[in-house]
């Protein structure tokens, strides 16, 4: 087996677990701060890029495949990439970074698209990523969608007529406009927003002027949430794969998602919204679960039995990596 290093400042508990499954050494690198900044100060997003590519020319590199994650790291492939032409470098869960591009102006985009012509191969975490992705690349691209939290308990409780909003409080998930909807709604009693991000203190502002609003902040422990709420909302305008929305469903608790969310092909269409923005077509499929809760906790049944397990997910990836470290 070709020897692998895996690069995120930040990885992702089913991340680490594909590169295990690999038997690849991992690195953490010390930019998870700064890429947080970056997000909130626009300005820093010019300059992280050339941190990232310094730390790489100077990184020791003794692995032949080289395993990035995060947008970070792929500034730190293009550095090995440049001065070790001959190492193997695989994108996984590139998604976002190439998302972005289309939106980023014309210098950001130019710099983005030369790090990623740097990349050999990618595994996306959707197929709706993949085909993203192949709008830029011309190369090969695998498919492997990650598992849910292992830690997630299913207790069988009687759940309220609540919304929850959880994960990362940042930009991109569209927080502030998923509250907003989440306050308008009338068959919603409550909003349990947890976990923390750039916008944290705006959140437990927001919470404090509003009662419908409960902000809990970051746990260790979200499996109580999933299972004393009814709905999980989870409206950004664009999500590689959201684990929250698997870790709902296998708890019971009803997954209204974007349907440019990367694990919306799981769910049933009285599940999945096509224009987030639009409040009444929300408000309709919620109204429309709650009068009919037998017809939607059998669509959410069949969706939980291709939810991908830590096993399938592992053994999965190491089929497609082998594919790519190969061919």
């Amino acid at each position: 087996m070709t020897r692998t290093l895996f690069l995120s400042h930040n990885p992702h508990e089913s991340h680490l677990n594909f590169a295990k499954s690999v038997n690849s050494r991992v690195k953490v690198t010390p930019f998870d701060g700064l890429v947080k900044i970056s997000k909130k100060w626009s300005a820093i997003s010019y300059i992280y890029p050339v941190i990232c590519l310094t730390f790489g020319f100077f990184l020791k590199i003794d692995e032949e495949t080289i395993l990035v994650d995060g947008g970070s790291s792929i500034w730190i492939a293009t550095a090995i990439k440049i001065k070790h032409p001959d190492k193997k470098i695989i994108y996984l869960d590139g998604d976002l970074f190439i998302y972005k591009m289309l939106t980023d102006n014309f210098l950001i985009k130019k710099l983005k698209l030369f790090a990623l012509r740097k990349i050999d191969k990618i595994i996306s975490v959707s197929d709706m990523s993949r085909q993203l992705a192949r709008k830029i690349l011309d190369i090969q691209i695998e498919v492997c969608p990650p598992h849910p939290n292992e830690t997630i308990k299913i207790e069988d409780i009687k759940k309220e007529n609540y919304g929850l909003i959880i994960g990362r409080l940042d930009p991109d998930k569209k927080i502030v406009r998923t509250i907003k909807f989440g306050i308008q709604c009338p068959y919603l009693d409550k909003i349990i927003i947890v976990g923390d991000g750039l916008f944290g203190q705006r959140v437990k502002k927001i919470a404090k002027d509003n009662k419908k609003i409960t902000f809990v902040g970051g746990v260790k422990d979200v499996s109580k949430y999933y299972n004393r709420c009814k709905f999980l909302l989870h409206l950004p305008d664009f999500d590689p794969f959201a684990c929250t929305s698997v870790e709902a469903a296998l708890c019971g608790c009803y997954p209204i998602i974007s349907e440019n969310v990367g694990a919306s092909y799981l769910f049933d269409e009285i599940f999945k919204i096509k224009d987030p923005t639009n409040f009444k077509d929300i408000n309709r499929k919620i109204k429309y679960i709650l009068e009919d809760e037998n017809l939607a906790k059998s669509l959410l049944k069949i969706s939980i039995k291709n939810i991908p397990t830590k096993q399938s997910s592992s053994t999965n990836f190491k089929e497609k990596f082998n594919q790519l470290v190969k061919s």
